[in-house]
């Protein structure tokens, strides 16, 4: 029985850890679009995020704009745990580009 429940552990670790994967990778892409704001940005990861209550509890997101027209979208999350008192921890960045308008 202790087997089956560190192998469904695994596998909510593994799913939360894509949900925060496709959340950063939503988040970034609107802020990195033309005319993308960081609201924007913030917004989409936490929707996604939200949609998925049953993979992870808690989040963290954030956005940050590097030299260059670099943005960095940072999201973590807790995943949900059914041995108690046991949590794991995920994140993912995604960094790119800002696209900009340049007239010739």
């Amino acid at each position: 029985m202790l087997l089956l429940l560190v192998i469904v552990q695994a596998v909510l670790w593994v799913v939360a850890a894509h949900v925060v994967q496709l959340a950063a990778s939503t988040g970034d892409s609107a802020a990195r679009v033309l005319g993308g704001s960081s609201g924007l940005a913030t917004q989409q990861a936490w929707k996604v995020l939200a949609g998925e209550q049953g993979a992870v509890t808690a989040g963290h997101v954030s956005l940050v704009d590097l030299p260059g027209g670099v943005d960095k979208m940072t999201v973590s999350a807790t995943a949900v745990a059914i041995v108690p008192g046991f949590s794991l921890h995920v994140s993912a960045t995604v960094a790119g580009h800002v696209q900009v308008f340049r007239g010739s």
